[in-house]
């Protein structure tokens, strides 16, 4: 059994990496690694197949849960929350467990979102450094560039940075070493829209990674180039038929929708009977 006590400890993880974090007894390198290793070597082992809806269904009953289509009101993927097979899922393979994980599923969701939660700092500066190294706009300004290189690299070393014990005071620093950083470069290189550009950036990545959920869909769209437009839950009395449905799973709206949050339904599908809708909306500011 997964142990629920999250301190990171210097422990080996048999690889002799002792930098990587470790919640005390259970290794959860390999989330680390899926969340801030290279793409392709992760979350390039998604594929598609036909469809969104067949990749979806191949991919959720590929990580051993029970699913079926759906075809009204829009195409979509219906998945039952109950598996016989869960005592199993930490012997899966990672992107397996990542799709549980994904799913608010997995018989340890609360030890890995709370490991998630110390590291999010860290993964928000990673994941708008990226987002920015990615805009056109940038690319003439080579003084921007080196501050975003660094500033990756130090997202990726996890020995490295103001910490991750998740604090409100560790948060603070993280968000003054990537933004209070970025500021200048972004206002140097575009001007007065520099600042508002960035700030429009920071809240967009906060919003599609406020949690585990978030972060792991998130991700898994990009990959498989999938849309899901809502999630309802299902949760009759009987566990053996509660099921969420992943639907819109189609390119029916322009632009495509992009999903956003799936965290509620860890609450709705213990329930009798409830629906929760998740819709890809954004801020405001964050549009």
């Amino acid at each position: 059994m997964l142990a629920t006590s999250l301190k990171r400890t210097s422990e080996d993880n048999g690889d002799g990496d002792t930098k990587r974090p470790r919640a005390a007894g259970v290794d959860v390198s390999w989330l680390w690694d899926l969340l801030f290793g290279p793409e392709g070597a992760t979350w390039g082992s998604l594929k598609r197949v036909g469809d969104d809806q067949a990749t979806v269904l191949a991919i959720v009953k590929g990580a051993g849960l029970r699913a079926s289509v759906v075809a009204n009101p829009r195409a979509g993927v219906s998945v039952y929350t109950h598996s016989d097979s869960a005592d199993e899922v930490s012997d899966r393979p990672p992107m397996e467990q990542a799709v549980w994980l994904m799913l608010g599923i997995h018989p340890s969701q609360d030890a890995f979102n709370a490991e998630f939660m110390r590291w999010r700092p860290r993964y928000l500066l990673l994941r708008l450094v990226r987002r920015l190294l990615g805009a056109d706009s940038l690319r003439a300004h080579p003084a921007a560039l080196h501050a975003l290189a660094e500033l990756e690299a130090l997202a990726l070393d996890p020995a490295a940075g103001p910490g991750d014990d998740g604090s409100a005071a560790s948060t603070a620093a993280w968000e003054a070493c990537g933004l209070g950083r970025l500021a200048p470069q972004m206002a140097s290189a575009l001007g007065t829209v520099g600042g508002a550009a960035l700030a429009k950036d920071a809240a967009f990545v906060g919003f599609r990674n406020d949690s585990l959920f978030n972060a792991l869909l998130d991700r898994f769209l990009d990959a498989t180039k999938a849309h899901i437009h809502d999630v309802t839950c299902n949760a009759p009395q009987d566990a053996k038929f509660r099921r969420l449905n992943m639907v819109g799973v189609d390119r029916w709206c322009d632009p495509p929708c992009h999903f956003a949050s799936i965290a509620a339904t860890t609450r709705a599908r213990a329930q009798e009977k409830m629906t929760v809708h998740h819709h890809r909306s954004v801020p405001a500011d964050a549009t």
